[in-house]
């Protein structure tokens, strides 16, 4: 899709790692021109409850998408069936938010 994770993640990942953690008093290294939420239960309350969140540009810019548990299962499993089934729902998200 052209993505590309900004270097100031990439600057956080040591060795082998998978993830990282963010402190939710600095959201900076995850503020971009679109940021993908993702959940595996659906529930995005914690994430929005976060007081810094409103200060990312994305979330000035509505440039945020909430992937519902479906979704996040989708692209988890990263299989031959579910990628395009992910793919599909989630480009018109994607284009929505960056309009």
């Amino acid at each position: 899709m052209g993505f590309r994770t900004p270097q100031s993640i990439e600057d956080l990942v040591s060795t082998n790692d998978f993830a990282v953690s963010l402190s939710p008093e600095d959201l900076s290294p995850i503020d971009s021109d679109l940021v993908v939420w993702i959940s595996i239960d659906g529930d995005f309350s914690r994430i929005k409850s976060i007081v810094t969140r409103p200060f990312m540009q994305a979330y000035q810019s509505n440039s945020e998408i909430f992937l519902d548990a479906e979704l996040t299962g989708a692209l988890s499993h990263s299989t031959l069936l579910s990628l395009p089934y992910a793919i599909d729902r989630i480009i018109p998200m994607i284009e929505g938010a960056l309009e």
